[in-house]
């Protein structure tokens, strides 16, 4: 081979492994939004899951402890719930079936 044909040749190689190269960065790009887009999705879904229990079991505790009482003594246990120590889920409204505010420390419904 001649001196043209060994540097045509170098060339041609050298534009493959650009083109290659490029082709692997693209694709690696491609992967790591994929994983990192399903890494936060299902991080989202375990905290929502998470919260949702959460309010499901508060519920569930004032239902059972506010059976059979007036609604003087339920307000009188939502108060106490509001002046609890804050935790992640301490925002508490408890209404009327017109929803007026009887107790707690939201006093309007949340929008939405």
């Amino acid at each position: 081979m001649s001196r043209e044909q060994w540097r045509d040749l170098l060339e041609a190689i050298g534009f493959f492994v650009l083109i290659a190269s490029l082709i692997f960065v693209g694709l690696f790009v491609l992967l790591e939004t994929i994983v990192f887009g399903v890494l936060y999705w299902s991080t989202v879904l375990l905290y929502e899951r998470h919260t949702n229990s959460s309010i499901e079991s508060q519920a569930i505790t004032l239902q059972v402890q506010a059976s059979g009482l007036a609604p003087a003594e339920i307000a009188a246990i939502v108060t106490r719930l509001c002046n609890d120590e804050p935790g992640e889920f301490d925002e508490y409204l408890l209404a009327s079936h017109d929803y007026t505010f009887i107790a707690g420390n939201l006093t309007t419904w949340p929008a939405g």
